[in-house]
């Protein structure tokens, strides 16, 4: 008997990477709402515009791309235009501008926006779009865009990683191999999963890094980290030192049998963040999903 390997990695990678509406393909987009629409309490709606800046050789923003069906091309902004304030405020940087809409405002509200066009001042009115983000990942871009640009070092790990197989499949060494062999690759392509999603949701901060896979996988091999499934203070202390590591993700997975018509299996994804410094749980997400 052949297991297959975790065939809600692709959801795992969509919600791991929080694609707004528009931007990714239409059935990848339409998994993504129902993982969320079935997860409500994971996510949170956060704030935003949907144009990208760059700043000039004048010290201005200039926008470099506007996103169809987003806030700032409803608003009738362009490519090309030189931002000169929101809201009165005038800004030095894309993250400046990022900053202000993500922490002071929400979904829906409206900022007044004006940009120099050739050679007029035209003034917009903006309401701020929405999309949903996991609370980890808002947790840290909070974190990433508060004053004086604290750096985030994230370490992903995975945590325990468990299947139950259904009563009739039996115990025999050969289910144990495989669950062995569907364990590793899970572990892999989870971790993969959350790595690629941090770094599209958070890489665009220069502050912002992860610890290389290997080094972590290299220091759990050491103590001997998955047998408790627990983050210690030692092993903190080792992420932190000697990795550098500010915070880390721990990544639990389990997969059990259902008997539910036309599923069968429920995964549960767990994704824990924890501070390093003070051990505190930061964030915890647990992501439910049915598997036909």
């Amino acid at each position: 008997m052949r297991f297959r390997i975790l065939s809600s990695v692709l959801t795992l990678l969509l919600i791991s990477l929080c694609l707004p509406p528009g931007v990714s393909a239409q059935s990848s987009q339409e998994k993504f709402e129902t993982v969320v629409k079935e997860n409500p309490a994971s996510f949170i709606e956060t704030p935003i515009a949907g144009m990208g800046l760059k700043v000039n050789e004048n010290k201005e923003c200039v926008l470099v791309d506007v996103y169809e069906g987003f806030a700032a091309a409803k608003a009738g902004l362009r490519r090309g235009d030189v931002l000169v304030t929101i809201d009165g405020r005038s800004f030095a940087s894309q993250r400046d501008v990022v900053a202000y809409i993500f922490l002071s405002k929400r979904p829906g509200d409206t900022v007044q926006v004006t940009v120099r066009r050739g050679g007029e001042v035209v003034a917009k009115e903006m309401v701020v779009g929405k999309r949903p983000m996991l609370r980890d990942q808002y947790v840290l871009r909070s974190i990433l865009l508060g004053e004086g640009k604290p750096a985030v070092r994230l370490a992903i790990v995975s945590g325990e990683i468990t299947r139950v197989l259904p009563a009739k499949a039996g115990k025999t060494d050969l289910d144990k191999e495989n669950i062995a062999q569907w364990k590793k690759a899970v572990e892999s392509q989870i971790v993969a999963a959350a790595e690629n999603g941090m770094m599209r949701t958070l890489g665009d901060n220069d502050n912002f890094s992860l610890i290389d896979r290997q080094a972590i996988s290299h220091l759990q091999n050491e103590m001997r980290y998955q047998e408790s499934g627990l983050v210690s203070a030692d092993f903190r202390s080792k992420l932190g030192g000697a990795l550098g590591a500010t915070h880390i993700l721990v990544l639990d997975m389990s997969r059990l049998p259902t008997h539910r018509p036309g599923t069968r299996f429920l995964d549960t994804t767990t994704r824990r963040l924890i501070e390093v410094e003070s051990g505190k749980t930061l964030s915890s997400v647990l992501i439910k999903e049915t598997v036909e």
